[in-house]
């Protein structure tokens, strides 16, 4: 099965986790790339509120033909409970090339959010695989089993 890993990062912790699967997986990874700063305070705050107002982003075109995937990882951070507006604009222009998807998400708290609700709603698919792992966690190198189990609902889709 031919998959890629698309994720989108604003502190490198979601790559961190991205890079993880790629490993475990061999699948083909690119970052999406907002055209917004979103970095520090400001950044995060206004990344906050943009999310909650489900805002669209202005990305990077891809290199990745979407559809030449028979599977597509999509990671992000959680971001005020949802998704970045670089994942929601992502999804929206891509979502009628993707054959199969599976999300992970870093978030700041434990609790798992609305996001994968949120993300089947806007794609339209049902994942063949969820992964959530706090920031704590991933900086902490304490990921390993959610990974592993995250892999092989992969592997058996």
């Amino acid at each position: 099965m031919k998959t890629l890993i698309m994720y989108f990062t604003r502190t490198n912790t979601t790559k961190i986790l991205a890079e993880a699967i790629a490993k475990k997986t061999g699948a083909e990874i690119e970052v999406i790339k907002d055209k917004r700063n979103w970095s520090g305070v400001i950044g995060f705050i206004g990344g906050g509120r943009a999310a909650m107002k489900k805002e669209l982003s202005d990305i990077e075109e891809l290199q990745s033909r979407i559809e030449k995937y028979d599977l597509l990882i999509l990671g992000m951070p959680v971001w005020a409970g949802t998704m970045p507006p670089a994942i929601r604009t992502f999804v929206t222009s891509n979502k009628e090339k993707i054959k199969k998807i599976a999300f992970f998400t870093t978030q700041g708290g434990a609790q798992k959010q609305r996001i994968f609700s949120d993300l089947k709603e806007l794609s339209g698919l049902e994942p063949v695989a969820e992964l959530f792992c706090t920031t704590k966690s991933i900086r902490a190198n304490n990921y390993e089993a959610g990974l592993n189990d995250f892999v092989v609902k992969i592997n058996a889709a």
